[in-house]
């Protein structure tokens, strides 16, 4: 059984690469995000058949990242030839 959640505004970082012509279906920015620590929730209820039951649900409880730890990611910019890249970063925290 798959659970989703709606969670936005996790990004710590966003770096955008302003001449990225986005060619190819390639990155023109990427977003560095936290760690989600997930915990399991029980909680009861009655089945189709009428029957009273206890399940797991997993949830998101918050967002780390652990001291001393580098949080990273990949991505390819493509900028027109003969140019190099001109990023932006900027804090999203």
């Amino acid at each position: 059984m798959s659970f989703s959640q709606i969670v936005t505004n996790i990004g710590i970082v966003e770096l955008n690469c302003i001449n990225a012509t986005g060619a190819k279906l390639l990155s023109k920015k990427i977003q560095l995000k936290m760690k989600a620590q997930i915990i399991n929730v029980t909680y009861s209820a009655y089945d189709k058949s009428g029957k009273f039951t206890n399940s797991i649900i997993p949830v998101t409880g918050s967002y780390y990242f652990d001291i001393g730890n580098t949080i990273s990611d990949d991505a390819i910019f493509i900028v027109p030839k003969g140019e190099k890249h001109d990023a932006t970063v900027r804090s999203l925290k």
